[in-house]
């Protein structure tokens, strides 16, 4: 399993440590048995940028995920059948505090979930239309609770 993190951005001091232990659990969890990820922290300026290249949206937003996985394999399986993570995952830590203080979480929180929203994207969840959604935020609400117990002990840490 191959998580690499970088941190590029500077108005939040990364454990970057702790955020390849938090993917590595998110991916162990689904069952993912061959990883190869980047996740990326950046500034609202950078993913805006990246935003607007690859997907033709002129703004800022929480989290990108880029899927490298072979196009026929990525596509034809379900998320509960992806067992290959090839790709990155690129988040704004500028997003993560303005939504901390929107939402009342920690900064550690945001980023967590953003980690978390990133993978199952890679996994093939979608939040296009309602029902999918309701599917992604189910997912992620059941990841965050497997991770409570690790990010209360590294809270402060991420």
């Amino acid at each position: 399993m191959f998580v690499v993190v970088n941190d590029l951005q500077k108005k939040i001091p990364l454990n970057t440590y702790q955020i390849k232990k938090i993917t590595k659990i998110i991916l162990k969890h689904e069952k993912v048995s061959k990883v190869s990820l980047s996740v990326s922290f950046v500034t609202d300026q950078k993913i805006c940028s990246l935003n607007k290249k690859f997907l033709g949206l002129n703004n800022a937003t929480d989290v990108l995920s880029f899927d490298s996985t072979d196009e026929e394999v990525s596509y034809t399986l379900s998320p509960k059948n992806v067992k290959e993570v090839n790709g990155d995952i690129i988040i704004s830590t500028d997003a993560a505090i303005k939504n901390a203080k929107r939402f009342n979480t920690s900064v550690e929180h945001e980023l967590s979930l953003y980690v978390v929203h990133g993978v199952l994207h890679l996994l093939g969840y979608d939040d296009h239309s309602k029902n999918d959604i309701a599917k992604i935020r189910k997912k992620e609400k059941k990841i965050l609770g497997i991770l409570t117990n690790y990010i209360k002990k590294v809270a402060g840490k991420l």
